[in-house]
C-alpha cells in the first residue's frame, strides 16, 4: 500500500467487561509511535486503531494483543504480539480515547492480508478488506502544513466512523 491508506474494520471483541472496538487499519510509509525499523525507507507501518469500552460496574484496564500477517504467512512483529494496556483503569460505562498499536513491516511492498486479536490466549483472525480502502493524507508530502494538519484529523475521522456505526 502507498503513502497512506485507511481501511475500515468496525469489529468488536469482548474480554470480560471490556469491549474492544476495532475501528480501522491504517497503513502508512511513516511511523506514528516508537516502532524501530532497520530500513525505514523500505518499511510500511500498519496501525490498528481502536477504543476500549467498559460495560461492567467496576473500573478495569483495557488490554489488547494483536499481530499482523502477510500473504506468505509471515507475522508482524515476527516474535510475539503488539500489546496495549491502559495505564489507568477505565471507569464503568466509559469509552477510552482513540488508541493504536503499530508494527514495522519490511519490505515496503508486503501485502498484509489479516490481523489476529488475541483474548485469553485464543487468536481470532480478521481479514483486511482492501476493497474498502481510502487514501489518507501523509504529513510532509506536498501541500506543506495543510496536508500535515489534515493527517492530524485521523483520530477525529476514526471517532466519526465509530459513532456512525453506533447509530445504525
Amino acid at each position: 500500500m502507498a503513502s497512506g491508506t485507511t481501511i475500515p474494520i468496525n469489529k468488536d471483541f469482548r474480554d470480560g467487561d471490556v469491549v474492544i472496538h476495532v475501528l480501522q487499519v491504517n497503513i502508512t510509509d511513516y511511523p506514528m509511535g516508537n516502532v524501530y525499523s532497520p530500513d525505514p525507507s523500505n518499511t510500511v507501518w500498519p496501525k490498528l486503531v481502536f477504543t476500549y469500552e467498559n460495560k461492567g460496574t467496576e473500573p478495569v484496564n483495557g488490554n489488547l494483543e494483536v499481530a499482523f500477517f502477510d500473504d506468505k504467512g509471515n507475522q508482524y512483529p515476527p516474535s510475539g504480539h503488539l500489546v496495549d494496556v491502559t495505564m489507568d483503569p477505565l471507569q464503568p460505562g466509559k469509552t477510552s480515547d482513540i488508541r493504536f498499536v503499530e508494527a514495522a513491516v519490511i519490505p515496503k511492498d508486503t501485502k498484509l492480508v489479516y490481523f489476529k486479536v488475541y483474548i485469553n490466549g485464543k487468536g481470532e483472525a480478521v481479514d483486511i478488506p482492501y476493497t474498502e480502502a481510502t487514501a489518507t493524507p501523509v504529513p510532509g508530502q506536498g501541500g506543506g502544513a495543510n496536508k500535515c494538519c489534515l493527517a492530524m484529523l485521523l483520530p477525529l475521522m476514526a471517532i466519526g466512523v465509530y459513532m456512525a456505526s453506533k447509530l445504525k
